[in-house]
Order: C-alpha cells, then sequence, then structure tokens
C-alpha cells in the first residue's frame, strides 16, 4: 500500500541534486501525519500534500496561503535540503524591522540535516494577510508543495516551486484562559 519514493529535484544554478523522499499512497486513509505525500493517481508527481495537527488554542485562519517570496536567493534550494527530514518544521515570526513592510511575517524552516540543525529563512505570508494578522498570534503548518522540476522545457526551474500553509491565530478560548 505504501511505497517510498525518492525523486531528483535540481536547480542548475547552484547544481544541488537532492533525493527527495515522500510518500505514495493509494488513498488518503491512514495518512501519517508530518509526511509529505501524493496519490497515486495525481497527474503532477512534485505536488506534495501535508497533513498537520494542531491543538483547539488556535483556530484556522486560512486554509492555504501561499508563501511569497520562495524564489528569491536559495530559498528553494534550503526548502528541498529541509523540507523532507523527519523532523522539519515550519514556523512564523513578525518581522517589524523589515524594511520593506513593517507587519512582515517571515515564514522559517527548520531541520536538522547532516547532523546540526539549520533554520532557513523560505519566504513570507502576503503583505495583505500580515497586515490583517498584525495584532494576532500567528502560527503555521505545511499544507502543499510543488517541487521544482529538472525539465528541459522549463527556463526557470523556480517557476514550478510553490508553498503553501494553513494559517492559525489564537482562538478565543484560549485568549479568555489567558486574560491578564
Amino acid at each position: 500500500m505504501f511505497d517510498f519514493l525518492k525523486n531528483l529535484f535540481a536547480k542548475k544554478e547552484t547544481h544541488v541534486r537532492k533525493a527527495f523522499q515522500f510518500l505514495v499512497l493509494e488513498n488518503a486513509y491512514g495518512v501519517k501525519k508530518n509526511t509529505w505525500y501524493r496519490l497515486e493517481h495525481w497527474q503532477s508527481q512534485n505536488f506534495l500534500k501535508m497533513e498537520t495537527e494542531y491543538t483547539d488554542e488556535w483556530k484556522v485562519y486560512s486554509l492555504e496561503e501561499p508563501i511569497v517570496g520562495v524564489a528569491h536567493d536559495n530559498r528553494i534550494v534550503d526548502f528541498i535540503m529541509m523540507g523532507d527530514k523527519p523532523d522539519f518544521k515550519l514556523t512564523c515570526q513578525k518581522e517589524p524591522d523589515n524594511a520593506f513592510d513593517k507587519n512582515a511575517i517571515k515564514i522559517i524552516g527548520t531541520a536538522t540535516v547532516d547532523g546540526g540543525i539549520i533554520s532557513k529563512v523560505l519566504g513570507y505570508l502576503s503583505a495583505e494577510t500580515a497586515q490583517e494578522l498584525k495584532d494576532e498570534e500567528v502560527d503555521i503548518r505545511p499544507v502543499y508543495v510543488k517541487l521544482p522540476t529538472s525539465s528541459a522545457n522549463s527556463q526557470y526551474e523556480h517557476d514550478y516551486f510553490e508553498l503553501s500553509v494553513k494559517v492559525l491565530v489564537r482562538s478565543q478560548k484560549y485568549k479568555n484562559k489567558h486574560k491578564k
């Protein structure tokens, strides 16, 4: 029922090649939490989803929020290097000193790579979302990734890279419980 599949994804500019591990499933029943997967019948072999959990101290603000700025610097390479590690985690952090947007919320990926813990900025929530959430306590969970390809038909590999998160805000229940 479950097959491990390794695919090679490359970024030409930096000549990085790495196997990105994920599950290929017949159906979505019993999907293991915090593991990238795709269903056998999906047409895109580069589109992966992840199921995650959160407590009732959080409520969903957005089910799928695309991360902006993922194509800058080496963010694609950074994600590919850590995205499939067992301890991979996405967090968000408000960045009031951001020169472009005082409400900016950056997305940080963290994982153990080659025996050491690394943390890299992978992008940002959109300016509109950051503005709406400026007074909220925010958390995120990975939802899907569309990995880059090494297709000879693509001019830029990062055109095919997308990362989307579920945006969470503190629930009213939590706020009531923790009033000062």
